[in-house]
């Protein structure tokens, strides 16, 4: 058997079905770490996985983590990915959401001339905020919790500090 650290499709597979359970059953702290290990075993023969898991559960930072990886490829080559996944095809919104992402974290990288590191989700914002034409069941569940967090550290703490009582 391949070692556990390489990419083979059995393994991403039992990945996506974790994530997609955990998302089900509402286990927001499993379902960030298969994110995180579906982030780092991306690869052009599974980025079309992701992709489409991240759709169905609106998992966003795994469509955020899609669409970087696809941004270091070649237009053609992304835009071919692209047009093979079914929930793309037949939701040109969300197609088309996906490619300003990528343009963005294009953009991005080769304005700070860092490859990768240092744009990206700091910069170019959350890229898919709530995902409202994704499909599957329980994708509403906690779809936009990360956008809600940035929100509130941009304005605070979001809670109302007690106000000082003025003295007769």
């Amino acid at each position: 058997p391949p070692p556990p650290s390489s990419s083979s499709p059995s393994s991403d597979v039992r990945i996506a079905e974790v994530l997609k359970l955990a998302d089900q059953f509402g286990i927001p702290s499993l379902k960030a770490l298969c994110e995180c290990a579906a982030a780092h075993r991306m690869c052009k023969n599974s980025i079309s996985l992701w992709i489409s898991v991240s759709l169905m559960i609106r998992a966003s930072i795994l469509a955020e983590e899609c669409a970087r990886f696809l941004s270091f490829l070649p237009r053609k080559q992304y835009s071919r990915i692209l047009r093979a996944i079914p929930i793309l095809k037949a939701d040109q919104a969300i197609k088309r959401q996906f490619e300003r992402a990528i343009a963005g974290f294009r953009r991005s990288r080769d304005a700070g001339g860092a490859h990768g590191s240092g744009g990206g989700r700091e910069d170019s914002g959350n890229s898919f905020p709530d995902q409202k034409a994704a499909v599957g069941a329980g994708a509403g569940r906690d779809a936009n919790v990360t956008g809600r967090r940035q929100r509130r550290r941009r304005r605070g703490s979001g809670r109302r500090q007690p106000q000082p009582q003025p003295q007769p």
